[in-house]
Protein backbone atom coordinates (compact mmCIF):
# COMPACT_ATOMS: atom_id res chain seq x y z
CA UNK A 1 0.00 0.00 0.00
CA UNK A 2 3.14 2.40 1.15
CA UNK A 3 4.08 2.15 -2.73
CA UNK A 4 1.28 2.13 -4.43
CA UNK A 5 0.30 5.44 -2.78
CA UNK A 6 4.13 7.11 -3.62
CA UNK A 7 4.94 5.87 -6.67
CA UNK A 8 3.87 8.64 -9.46
CA UNK A 9 0.55 6.32 -11.34
CA UNK A 10 0.62 6.09 -15.29
CA UNK A 11 1.21 9.16 -16.43
CA UNK A 12 -1.56 8.88 -19.16
CA UNK A 13 -4.14 11.60 -20.07
CA UNK A 14 -8.03 10.96 -20.08
CA UNK A 15 -8.12 12.26 -23.42
CA UNK A 16 -6.50 11.42 -26.80
CA UNK A 17 -6.71 12.65 -30.35
CA UNK A 18 -7.80 10.03 -32.48
CA UNK A 19 -8.03 10.73 -36.25
CA UNK A 20 -8.40 14.53 -35.61
CA UNK A 21 -10.57 14.77 -33.30
CA UNK A 22 -10.48 14.58 -29.09
CA UNK A 23 -12.10 11.27 -27.58
CA UNK A 24 -12.63 10.93 -23.90
CA UNK A 25 -14.91 7.66 -24.03
CA UNK A 26 -12.63 5.12 -22.77
CA UNK A 27 -13.75 2.08 -25.09
CA UNK A 28 -13.08 4.16 -27.86
CA UNK A 29 -9.69 5.14 -26.61
CA UNK A 30 -8.93 1.39 -26.00
CA UNK A 31 -9.95 1.10 -29.47
CA UNK A 32 -7.93 3.51 -30.92
CA UNK A 33 -4.62 2.70 -28.88
CA UNK A 34 -5.04 -1.64 -30.33
CA UNK A 35 -5.86 -0.19 -33.51
CA UNK A 36 -2.64 2.31 -33.29
CA UNK A 37 -0.35 -0.75 -32.38
CA UNK A 38 -2.08 -3.27 -34.69
CA UNK A 39 -0.69 -0.48 -37.46
CA UNK A 40 2.51 -0.88 -37.31
CA UNK A 41 2.77 -4.64 -37.35
CA UNK A 42 4.66 -6.28 -40.57
CA UNK A 43 3.15 -8.19 -43.05
CA UNK A 44 5.50 -10.68 -44.07
CA UNK A 45 6.71 -10.00 -47.64
CA UNK A 46 7.71 -13.70 -48.60
CA UNK A 47 11.66 -13.61 -49.20
CA UNK A 48 13.76 -15.32 -47.48
CA UNK A 49 17.22 -13.48 -47.02
CA UNK A 50 20.65 -15.44 -46.64
CA UNK A 51 21.91 -14.60 -43.25
CA UNK A 52 25.25 -16.53 -41.19
CA UNK A 53 25.87 -17.53 -37.92
CA UNK A 54 28.17 -19.17 -35.55
CA UNK A 55 26.29 -22.44 -35.65
CA UNK A 56 27.72 -25.42 -33.03
CA UNK A 57 27.95 -29.08 -34.48
CA UNK A 58 25.22 -30.11 -31.73
CA UNK A 59 21.71 -29.47 -31.37
CA UNK A 60 19.88 -27.94 -28.70
CA UNK A 61 18.40 -31.12 -26.56
CA UNK A 62 15.21 -31.62 -25.61
CA UNK A 63 13.84 -29.71 -22.57
CA UNK A 64 13.33 -31.71 -19.22
CA UNK A 65 10.38 -30.82 -17.21
CA UNK A 66 10.71 -31.52 -13.24
CA UNK A 67 7.66 -30.46 -10.30
CA UNK A 68 10.98 -29.63 -8.32
CA UNK A 69 11.95 -26.58 -10.98
CA UNK A 70 8.39 -25.61 -11.49
CA UNK A 71 7.78 -25.46 -7.54
CA UNK A 72 11.12 -23.27 -7.21
CA UNK A 73 9.45 -20.85 -9.82
CA UNK A 74 6.03 -21.17 -8.14
CA UNK A 75 7.97 -19.80 -5.31
CA UNK A 76 9.38 -16.86 -6.53
CA UNK A 77 6.40 -15.52 -8.47
CA UNK A 78 5.59 -11.80 -7.77
CA UNK A 79 2.32 -11.72 -5.59
CA UNK A 80 2.36 -8.11 -6.01
CA UNK A 81 2.03 -8.23 -10.20
CA UNK A 82 -1.59 -8.45 -11.97
CA UNK A 83 -2.45 -11.54 -13.29
CA UNK A 84 -2.78 -12.22 -17.31
CA UNK A 85 -5.76 -12.19 -19.55
CA UNK A 86 -6.63 -16.02 -17.97
CA UNK A 87 -7.46 -14.17 -14.89
CA UNK A 88 -5.57 -16.68 -12.48
CA UNK A 89 -3.42 -14.71 -9.59
CA UNK A 90 -0.20 -14.87 -8.94
CA UNK A 91 -1.53 -15.01 -5.02
CA UNK A 92 -2.97 -18.50 -6.21
CA UNK A 93 -0.51 -19.97 -7.52
CA UNK A 94 2.13 -19.22 -4.47
CA UNK A 95 0.11 -20.03 -2.00
CA UNK A 96 -0.74 -23.61 -3.39
CA UNK A 97 2.39 -24.18 -5.23
CA UNK A 98 2.75 -27.47 -3.73
CA UNK A 99 -0.68 -28.77 -5.55
CA UNK A 100 -0.32 -26.48 -8.32
CA UNK A 101 3.57 -27.10 -9.10
CA UNK A 102 2.29 -30.99 -10.29
CA UNK A 103 -0.39 -30.21 -12.39
CA UNK A 104 1.57 -27.27 -14.30
CA UNK A 105 4.65 -29.93 -14.72
CA UNK A 106 2.27 -31.74 -16.06
CA UNK A 107 1.14 -29.12 -18.71
CA UNK A 108 3.98 -27.99 -19.30
CA UNK A 109 5.96 -31.73 -20.51
CA UNK A 110 2.47 -32.12 -22.99
CA UNK A 111 3.18 -28.87 -24.05
CA UNK A 112 6.56 -28.95 -25.41
CA UNK A 113 5.78 -32.72 -26.46
CA UNK A 114 3.48 -31.35 -28.62
CA UNK A 115 4.67 -28.58 -29.54
CA UNK A 116 1.48 -26.81 -28.80
CA UNK A 117 0.66 -24.07 -26.61
CA UNK A 118 -2.85 -23.41 -24.93
CA UNK A 119 -4.75 -21.04 -26.89
CA UNK A 120 -5.42 -18.53 -23.51
CA UNK A 121 -1.58 -17.94 -23.09
CA UNK A 122 -1.38 -16.58 -26.78
CA UNK A 123 -3.76 -13.66 -25.46
CA UNK A 124 -1.92 -10.37 -24.13
CA UNK A 125 -3.54 -7.64 -22.43
CA UNK A 126 -1.74 -4.40 -23.46
CA UNK A 127 -1.13 -1.58 -21.38
CA UNK A 128 0.07 1.66 -22.97
CA UNK A 129 3.15 3.73 -21.00
CA UNK A 130 3.48 7.01 -21.87
CA UNK A 131 7.22 7.83 -23.04
CA UNK A 132 7.57 11.67 -23.55
CA UNK A 133 6.18 14.42 -26.27
CA UNK A 134 2.51 15.32 -26.23
CA UNK A 135 0.29 12.97 -24.00
CA UNK A 136 -3.01 13.64 -26.16
CA UNK A 137 -0.86 11.67 -29.09
CA UNK A 138 -1.19 7.41 -29.68
CA UNK A 139 2.17 7.98 -31.10
CA UNK A 140 4.04 8.84 -27.52
CA UNK A 141 3.07 5.39 -25.98
CA UNK A 142 4.65 1.93 -26.10
CA UNK A 143 2.80 -1.04 -25.38
CA UNK A 144 3.66 -3.16 -22.47
CA UNK A 145 1.85 -6.65 -22.79
CA UNK A 146 0.48 -8.50 -19.96
CA UNK A 147 0.35 -12.49 -20.40
CA UNK A 148 -0.48 -15.55 -18.51
CA UNK A 149 1.53 -16.15 -15.53
CA UNK A 150 1.91 -19.69 -16.25
CA UNK A 151 2.99 -19.03 -19.86
CA UNK A 152 5.68 -17.31 -18.60
CA UNK A 153 6.83 -19.53 -15.92
CA UNK A 154 7.18 -22.07 -18.88
CA UNK A 155 9.02 -19.45 -21.32
CA UNK A 156 11.40 -18.94 -18.22
CA UNK A 157 12.26 -22.83 -18.46
CA UNK A 158 12.75 -22.51 -21.82
CA UNK A 159 14.67 -19.35 -21.62
CA UNK A 160 17.02 -20.59 -19.26
CA UNK A 161 17.59 -23.52 -21.64
CA UNK A 162 17.86 -22.01 -24.92
CA UNK A 163 20.00 -19.11 -23.43
CA UNK A 164 22.50 -21.40 -21.76
CA UNK A 165 22.55 -23.41 -25.20
CA UNK A 166 23.41 -20.22 -26.71
CA UNK A 167 26.12 -18.18 -24.33
CA UNK A 168 27.83 -21.70 -24.28
CA UNK A 169 28.33 -21.60 -28.39
CA UNK A 170 29.13 -18.58 -28.28
CA UNK A 171 26.21 -17.79 -30.70
CA UNK A 172 25.15 -14.19 -29.70
CA UNK A 173 27.10 -11.40 -30.87
CA UNK A 174 29.58 -10.26 -28.88
CA UNK A 175 28.61 -6.96 -29.37
CA UNK A 176 25.04 -7.59 -27.97
CA UNK A 177 25.05 -6.49 -24.28
CA UNK A 178 21.11 -6.72 -24.15
CA UNK A 179 19.39 -9.26 -22.15
CA UNK A 180 22.64 -11.17 -21.39
CA UNK A 181 23.61 -12.65 -18.12
CA UNK A 182 26.91 -10.45 -16.79
CA UNK A 183 25.94 -7.58 -19.28
CA UNK A 184 24.01 -4.43 -18.62
CA UNK A 185 24.00 -0.95 -20.26
CA UNK A 186 26.72 0.01 -18.24
CA UNK A 187 28.76 -2.20 -19.66
CA UNK A 188 27.69 -1.13 -22.96
CA UNK A 189 27.96 2.45 -22.60
CA UNK A 190 31.93 1.62 -20.27
CA UNK A 191 33.45 -0.30 -23.96
CA UNK A 192 31.80 2.35 -25.54
CA UNK A 193 33.40 5.43 -23.82
CA UNK A 194 36.17 3.76 -23.35
CA UNK A 195 36.80 3.54 -27.13
CA UNK A 196 36.15 7.49 -27.49
CA UNK A 197 38.39 8.42 -24.54
CA UNK A 198 41.14 6.39 -25.99
CA UNK A 199 41.25 8.04 -28.98
CA UNK A 200 40.51 11.83 -27.62
CA UNK A 201 43.74 10.28 -25.85
CA UNK A 202 45.91 10.22 -28.90
CA UNK A 203 44.56 13.33 -30.03
CA UNK A 204 42.26 11.92 -32.79
CA UNK A 205 38.50 11.70 -34.13
CA UNK A 206 35.95 9.58 -33.49
CA UNK A 207 32.84 9.71 -35.18
CA UNK A 208 29.75 7.54 -34.24
CA UNK A 209 26.44 7.11 -35.85
CA UNK A 210 23.96 6.72 -33.48
CA UNK A 211 20.81 4.44 -34.74
CA UNK A 212 16.91 4.41 -33.59
CA UNK A 213 14.74 1.66 -35.32
CA UNK A 214 11.10 2.26 -35.07
CA UNK A 215 8.77 -0.47 -33.42
CA UNK A 216 11.81 -2.79 -33.50
CA UNK A 217 10.40 -5.11 -31.42
CA UNK A 218 7.07 -4.93 -33.56
CA UNK A 219 8.36 -5.43 -36.27
CA UNK A 220 9.83 -8.75 -36.23
CA UNK A 221 8.82 -10.68 -38.87
CA UNK A 222 7.26 -14.34 -37.89
CA UNK A 223 8.38 -16.65 -40.79
CA UNK A 224 11.85 -14.75 -41.05
CA UNK A 225 12.31 -15.45 -37.41
CA UNK A 226 11.21 -18.88 -37.54
CA UNK A 227 13.88 -19.68 -40.80
CA UNK A 228 16.64 -18.50 -38.54
CA UNK A 229 15.72 -20.19 -35.38
CA UNK A 230 15.59 -23.53 -37.16
CA UNK A 231 19.54 -22.99 -38.30
CA UNK A 232 20.45 -21.90 -34.80
CA UNK A 233 18.58 -24.26 -32.45
CA UNK A 234 18.64 -27.41 -34.38
CA UNK A 235 15.60 -29.02 -32.36
CA UNK A 236 12.22 -29.55 -34.12
CA UNK A 237 9.90 -30.49 -31.31
CA UNK A 238 11.23 -26.93 -29.60
CA UNK A 239 11.29 -25.23 -33.10
CA UNK A 240 7.41 -26.66 -33.52
CA UNK A 241 6.53 -24.94 -30.16
CA UNK A 242 7.87 -21.43 -31.28
CA UNK A 243 5.74 -21.90 -33.98
CA UNK A 244 2.91 -22.09 -32.22
CA UNK A 245 3.61 -19.98 -29.36
CA UNK A 246 4.01 -17.08 -32.25
CA UNK A 247 1.00 -18.18 -34.17
CA UNK A 248 -2.46 -16.93 -33.76
CA UNK A 249 -1.57 -14.48 -30.78
CA UNK A 250 -3.89 -11.94 -29.72
CA UNK A 251 -4.09 -8.49 -27.54
CA UNK A 252 -6.31 -6.59 -26.33
CA UNK A 253 -5.57 -3.00 -25.04
CA UNK A 254 -6.92 -1.94 -21.21
CA UNK A 255 -7.22 2.01 -20.73
CA UNK A 256 -8.93 3.22 -17.24
CA UNK A 257 -11.90 0.43 -16.99
CA UNK A 258 -12.28 -0.45 -20.46
CA UNK A 259 -10.99 -2.91 -22.20
CA UNK A 260 -10.70 -2.78 -26.37
CA UNK A 261 -11.84 -5.34 -28.85
CA UNK A 262 -9.00 -8.10 -29.80
CA UNK A 263 -7.00 -7.47 -32.43
CA UNK A 264 -4.81 -10.17 -34.42
CA UNK A 265 -0.41 -10.07 -33.48
CA UNK A 266 0.53 -10.92 -37.48
CA UNK A 267 4.22 -9.31 -36.10
CA UNK A 268 6.42 -8.90 -33.49
CA UNK A 269 7.77 -10.69 -30.32
CA UNK A 270 5.18 -9.30 -27.21
CA UNK A 271 6.88 -6.97 -24.89
CA UNK A 272 6.38 -7.71 -21.61
CA UNK A 273 7.18 -11.57 -22.05
CA UNK A 274 10.06 -14.02 -20.88
CA UNK A 275 11.22 -14.92 -24.21
CA UNK A 276 10.40 -12.33 -26.41
CA UNK A 277 13.63 -10.11 -25.63
CA UNK A 278 15.67 -13.40 -25.82
CA UNK A 279 13.91 -14.07 -29.61
CA UNK A 280 14.35 -10.52 -31.02
CA UNK A 281 18.27 -10.69 -30.04
CA UNK A 282 18.21 -13.63 -32.58
CA UNK A 283 16.74 -11.79 -34.97
CA UNK A 284 18.99 -9.33 -35.16
CA UNK A 285 22.18 -11.22 -34.66
CA UNK A 286 23.43 -11.11 -37.67
CA UNK A 287 23.31 -7.30 -38.19
CA UNK A 288 26.74 -7.11 -37.41
CA UNK A 289 28.14 -9.55 -39.81
CA UNK A 290 30.26 -7.85 -42.52
CA UNK A 291 30.40 -4.06 -40.83
CA UNK A 292 34.49 -3.31 -41.03
CA UNK A 293 33.68 -0.48 -38.12
CA UNK A 294 32.94 -0.58 -34.68
CA UNK A 295 29.40 -1.65 -33.52
CA UNK A 296 27.43 -1.51 -29.90
CA UNK A 297 24.49 -3.22 -29.45
CA UNK A 298 22.14 -3.17 -26.80
CA UNK A 299 18.74 -4.96 -27.81
CA UNK A 300 17.90 -2.48 -30.64
CA UNK A 301 19.64 0.69 -29.49
CA UNK A 302 22.44 0.42 -31.94
CA UNK A 303 26.27 2.71 -32.48
CA UNK A 304 28.38 2.52 -35.04
CA UNK A 305 31.77 4.49 -34.79
CA UNK A 306 34.81 4.59 -36.49
CA UNK A 307 38.22 6.37 -35.79
CA UNK A 308 39.03 9.02 -38.44
CA UNK A 309 42.18 9.79 -39.97
CA UNK A 310 41.18 10.62 -43.32
CA UNK A 311 38.18 11.02 -45.41
CA UNK A 312 38.44 7.35 -46.15
CA UNK A 313 37.69 6.43 -42.65
CA UNK A 314 34.33 8.33 -42.98
CA UNK A 315 33.25 6.69 -46.13
CA UNK A 316 33.73 3.85 -44.68
CA UNK A 317 31.56 4.72 -41.54
CA UNK A 318 29.04 5.67 -44.15
CA UNK A 319 29.23 2.48 -45.96
CA UNK A 320 28.74 0.69 -43.00
CA UNK A 321 25.74 2.64 -42.48
CA UNK A 322 24.47 1.94 -45.63
CA UNK A 323 25.09 -2.14 -44.67
CA UNK A 324 22.94 -1.62 -41.91
CA UNK A 325 20.35 -0.13 -43.74
CA UNK A 326 20.03 -2.68 -46.29
CA UNK A 327 19.76 -5.21 -43.91
CA UNK A 328 17.12 -3.56 -42.22
CA UNK A 329 15.07 -3.47 -45.84
CA UNK A 330 15.83 -7.05 -46.49
CA UNK A 331 14.43 -7.92 -42.78
CA UNK A 332 11.63 -5.71 -42.28
CA UNK A 333 12.65 -3.73 -39.77
CA UNK A 334 12.36 0.33 -40.46
CA UNK A 335 15.15 3.00 -38.76
CA UNK A 336 13.67 6.08 -37.91
CA UNK A 337 16.16 8.98 -39.56
CA UNK A 338 14.20 11.34 -37.56
CA UNK A 339 15.95 10.14 -34.65
CA UNK A 340 18.88 8.97 -35.95
CA UNK A 341 22.06 11.37 -35.81
CA UNK A 342 25.95 11.42 -35.83
CA UNK A 343 28.21 12.65 -33.71
CA UNK A 344 32.08 13.78 -33.97
CA UNK A 345 33.75 13.47 -30.69
CA UNK A 346 37.40 15.22 -30.85
CA UNK A 347 39.39 18.45 -29.77
CA UNK A 348 40.83 19.01 -32.64
CA UNK A 349 40.01 22.99 -33.65
CA UNK A 350 39.99 21.55 -37.46
CA UNK A 351 38.29 18.24 -37.86
CA UNK A 352 37.67 15.90 -40.62
CA UNK A 353 33.88 16.78 -42.26
CA UNK A 354 31.51 14.89 -43.44
CA UNK A 355 27.45 14.14 -43.87
CA UNK A 356 26.80 10.92 -43.49
CA UNK A 357 23.23 9.74 -44.92
CA UNK A 358 21.95 7.22 -47.57
CA UNK A 359 20.90 8.44 -50.92
CA UNK A 360 19.04 11.80 -50.37
CA UNK A 361 18.57 11.19 -46.84
CA UNK A 362 20.99 13.32 -44.73
CA UNK A 363 21.60 12.54 -40.74
CA UNK A 364 21.40 15.27 -38.17
CA UNK A 365 24.80 16.31 -36.56
CA UNK A 366 24.64 16.95 -32.86
CA UNK A 367 26.73 18.31 -30.27
CA UNK A 368 25.51 16.20 -27.62
CA UNK A 369 23.04 13.39 -27.12
CA UNK A 370 21.39 11.05 -24.54
CA UNK A 371 22.66 7.30 -24.80
CA UNK A 372 21.17 4.69 -22.76
CA UNK A 373 20.47 7.04 -20.60
CA UNK A 374 23.69 9.12 -19.99
CA UNK A 375 24.23 12.43 -22.31
CA UNK A 376 27.43 12.29 -24.18
CA UNK A 377 29.21 15.39 -25.78
CA UNK A 378 31.44 15.78 -28.45
CA UNK A 379 34.68 16.44 -26.05
CA UNK A 380 33.46 13.88 -23.73
CA UNK A 381 32.65 15.96 -20.21
CA UNK A 382 30.09 15.47 -18.62
CA UNK A 383 28.62 18.72 -17.00
CA UNK A 384 25.47 18.45 -18.85
CA UNK A 385 25.07 15.11 -17.82
CA UNK A 386 25.59 15.93 -14.46
CA UNK A 387 23.00 19.09 -15.09
CA UNK A 388 20.64 16.68 -16.34
CA UNK A 389 20.64 14.49 -13.76
CA UNK A 390 20.55 16.57 -10.99
CA UNK A 391 17.39 18.38 -12.47
CA UNK A 392 15.74 15.28 -12.70
CA UNK A 393 16.79 13.86 -8.94
CA UNK A 394 15.10 17.67 -7.95
CA UNK A 395 11.78 17.33 -9.40
CA UNK A 396 11.65 13.38 -8.04
CA UNK A 397 12.79 15.19 -4.60
CA UNK A 398 9.83 17.38 -4.85
CA UNK A 399 7.10 15.17 -5.66
CA UNK A 400 8.42 12.99 -2.60
CA UNK A 401 8.45 16.53 -0.36
CA UNK A 402 4.98 16.58 -1.57
CA UNK A 403 3.74 13.37 -0.97
CA UNK A 404 5.78 12.31 2.10
CA UNK A 405 5.76 16.04 3.93
CA UNK A 406 3.97 14.72 7.10
CA UNK A 407 5.77 10.98 7.47
CA UNK A 408 8.04 9.93 9.52
CA UNK A 409 12.28 10.11 9.00
CA UNK A 410 12.43 6.33 8.41
CA UNK A 411 9.73 6.57 5.49
CA UNK A 412 11.67 9.38 3.52
CA UNK A 413 14.85 7.74 3.84
CA UNK A 414 13.13 4.99 2.12
CA UNK A 415 11.85 7.23 -0.65
CA UNK A 416 15.49 9.11 -0.55
CA UNK A 417 17.13 5.90 -1.11
CA UNK A 418 14.40 4.12 -3.95
CA UNK A 419 13.42 7.01 -5.90
CA UNK A 420 16.07 9.93 -5.29
CA UNK A 421 19.54 8.44 -5.14
CA UNK A 422 18.77 6.07 -8.35
CA UNK A 423 18.61 8.77 -10.70
CA UNK A 424 22.01 10.67 -9.20
CA UNK A 425 23.68 7.38 -9.02
CA UNK A 426 22.79 5.13 -12.88
CA UNK A 427 25.64 4.71 -14.65
CA UNK A 428 28.13 6.28 -12.55
CA UNK A 429 31.06 4.27 -13.20
CA UNK A 430 31.22 5.37 -16.86
CA UNK A 431 30.93 9.59 -15.87
CA UNK A 432 32.16 9.62 -12.39
CA UNK A 433 33.31 13.22 -12.28
CA UNK A 434 36.10 14.81 -10.65
CA UNK A 435 35.54 18.26 -11.49
CA UNK A 436 34.66 19.84 -7.53
CA UNK A 437 31.79 22.64 -9.34
CA UNK A 438 29.93 18.85 -10.79
CA UNK A 439 30.82 16.96 -7.27
CA UNK A 440 29.02 19.45 -5.37
CA UNK A 441 26.26 19.98 -7.47
CA UNK A 442 25.41 16.46 -7.19
CA UNK A 443 25.95 16.35 -3.24
CA UNK A 444 23.76 19.48 -3.02
CA UNK A 445 20.60 17.26 -4.01
CA UNK A 446 21.40 15.09 -1.24
CA UNK A 447 22.08 17.75 0.93
CA UNK A 448 18.56 19.03 0.32
CA UNK A 449 17.07 15.27 1.04
CA UNK A 450 18.85 15.02 3.95
CA UNK A 451 17.66 18.27 5.18
CA UNK A 452 14.13 17.42 4.43
CA UNK A 453 14.23 13.77 6.20
CA UNK A 454 15.98 15.04 9.36
CA UNK A 455 13.32 18.33 9.36
CA UNK A 456 16.46 20.79 9.23
CA UNK A 457 16.18 24.19 7.74
CA UNK A 458 18.20 25.83 9.74
CA UNK A 459 21.65 26.87 8.88
CA UNK A 460 23.78 25.83 11.44
CA UNK A 461 22.54 22.71 10.52
CA UNK A 462 25.29 20.45 8.53
CA UNK A 463 23.64 17.46 6.20
CA UNK A 464 27.29 16.40 5.70
CA UNK A 465 27.65 15.03 9.32
CA UNK A 466 24.27 13.87 9.14
CA UNK A 467 25.44 10.87 7.14
CA UNK A 468 26.16 8.73 9.54
CA UNK A 469 23.49 8.62 11.56
CA UNK A 470 21.07 8.53 9.07
CA UNK A 471 23.38 5.44 7.62
CA UNK A 472 24.18 7.11 4.35
CA UNK A 473 27.85 7.71 2.36
CA UNK A 474 28.87 10.69 0.37
CA UNK A 475 27.61 10.43 -3.21
CA UNK A 476 31.80 10.11 -4.31
CA UNK A 477 32.61 7.67 -1.98
CA UNK A 478 29.64 5.35 -3.11
CA UNK A 479 30.81 5.72 -6.84
CA UNK A 480 34.33 5.35 -5.84
CA UNK A 481 33.25 2.03 -4.45
CA UNK A 482 31.27 1.16 -7.73
CA UNK A 483 34.01 1.77 -9.96
CA UNK A 484 36.24 -1.09 -7.51
CA UNK A 485 33.29 -3.22 -7.56
CA UNK A 486 33.20 -3.57 -11.13
CA UNK A 487 37.14 -3.82 -11.65
CA UNK A 488 37.00 -6.83 -9.55
CA UNK A 489 33.95 -8.29 -11.15
CA UNK A 490 36.15 -7.38 -14.59
CA UNK A 491 39.47 -8.87 -12.90
CA UNK A 492 37.46 -11.80 -12.05
CA UNK A 493 35.82 -12.26 -16.00
CA UNK A 494 32.27 -12.02 -14.48
CA UNK A 495 31.58 -8.84 -15.83
CA UNK A 496 30.27 -9.40 -19.15
CA UNK A 497 33.55 -7.54 -20.56
CA UNK A 498 36.42 -9.26 -21.31
CA UNK A 499 39.37 -8.18 -19.05
CA UNK A 500 42.81 -8.56 -21.61
CA UNK A 501 40.64 -6.44 -24.13
CA UNK A 502 41.24 -3.61 -21.42
CA UNK A 503 43.78 -3.73 -18.77
CA UNK A 504 47.66 -5.92 -18.62
CA UNK A 505 48.86 -7.34 -15.41
CA UNK A 506 52.51 -6.60 -14.22
CA UNK A 507 55.49 -8.59 -14.40
CA UNK A 508 56.01 -10.39 -11.17
CA UNK A 509 59.29 -11.01 -11.70
CA UNK A 510 60.71 -7.20 -12.29
CA UNK A 511 60.50 -6.38 -8.31
CA UNK A 512 59.46 -8.26 -5.06
CA UNK A 513 56.90 -5.79 -4.05
CA UNK A 514 55.16 -6.91 -7.40
CA UNK A 515 51.72 -8.48 -6.99
CA UNK A 516 50.35 -10.91 -9.31
CA UNK A 517 46.91 -8.35 -9.33
CA UNK A 518 48.81 -5.33 -9.99
CA UNK A 519 47.59 -3.98 -13.29
CA UNK A 520 49.68 -1.54 -15.13
CA UNK A 521 48.90 1.84 -15.08
CA UNK A 522 47.55 4.00 -18.25
CA UNK A 523 49.33 6.50 -19.81
CA UNK A 524 47.23 9.69 -19.85
CA UNK A 525 47.47 12.84 -21.94
CA UNK A 526 43.94 14.77 -21.63
CA UNK A 527 41.68 14.53 -18.57
CA UNK A 528 38.40 13.10 -20.04
CA UNK A 529 40.56 9.41 -20.34
CA UNK A 530 42.64 10.39 -17.04
CA UNK A 531 39.26 10.58 -15.21
CA UNK A 532 37.77 7.50 -17.16
CA UNK A 533 37.11 4.29 -15.58
CA UNK A 534 40.11 2.14 -16.14
CA UNK A 535 42.99 5.17 -15.60
CA UNK A 536 41.04 6.56 -12.66
CA UNK A 537 40.11 3.13 -10.96
CA UNK A 538 43.50 1.34 -11.71
CA UNK A 539 45.50 3.79 -9.71
CA UNK A 540 43.44 3.39 -6.62
CA UNK A 541 43.19 -0.60 -7.33
CA UNK A 542 46.79 -0.88 -7.09
CA UNK A 543 47.18 0.98 -3.84
CA UNK A 544 44.45 -1.23 -2.01
CA UNK A 545 46.66 -4.25 -0.42
CA UNK A 546 47.01 -7.36 -2.45
CA UNK A 547 45.26 -9.53 -0.01
CA UNK A 548 42.10 -7.53 -0.38
CA UNK A 549 42.15 -8.09 -3.91
CA UNK A 550 42.31 -11.51 -3.87
CA UNK A 551 39.12 -12.07 -1.79
CA UNK A 552 35.98 -13.59 -3.50
CA UNK A 553 33.33 -10.47 -4.54
CA UNK A 554 31.56 -10.37 -1.39
CA UNK A 555 34.45 -10.38 0.80
CA UNK A 556 36.15 -7.34 -1.32
CA UNK A 557 32.73 -5.11 -0.79
CA UNK A 558 32.44 -5.96 3.04
CA UNK A 559 36.15 -5.12 2.71
CA UNK A 560 36.02 -1.94 0.79
CA UNK A 561 33.58 -0.40 3.09
CA UNK A 562 36.59 -0.66 5.95
CA UNK A 563 39.47 1.00 3.45
CA UNK A 564 40.08 5.12 3.51
CA UNK A 565 40.36 6.44 0.39
CA UNK A 566 40.74 9.96 1.41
Amino acid sequence: KFWRSILPKNDISRSFIIEDECVTDPVDISNGFNAHFQSVFTEDNGCEPSFSFNLPCSSLENIPISTSGVLHLLLNIDCKKSAGPDGVPNSFLRRYSLWTSRYLALIFEKSLSSGRVPKLWKSARVVPIFKSGNKQSLLNYRPISLTSTCSKLLEHIVYSHVSEYLECNSIICPQQHGFRRHFSTTTQLLEFTHDIATTLNNKGQVDAIFIDYSKAFDKVSHSKLLLKLKVILKNPLLLDWITDYLKDRSQFVSYGNANSSEATVSSGVPQGSVLGPLLFLLYINDIVDNIPVKVRLYADDCVLYNDIHSANDQLLLNESFARFFNWTKQWQMEINFEKSVFMKFTNKKSPFVFSYGIDEIVLREVSDFKYLGIIFTSNLKWDRHVDYICSRALRKLGYVKRTLKNSSKEVKLTAFKTLVRPILEYGSVVWDVHLKKDINLIDSVQAKAIRFISNRYDRHFSPSSALPTLGLESLSLRRTIERLKLLHRIVNNVSGIECMNYISFSDISRTRRSHPLNIVPFRSRVNCFKNSLFPRTVELWNSIDGATRMLQYDDFVIKLAKVDFL
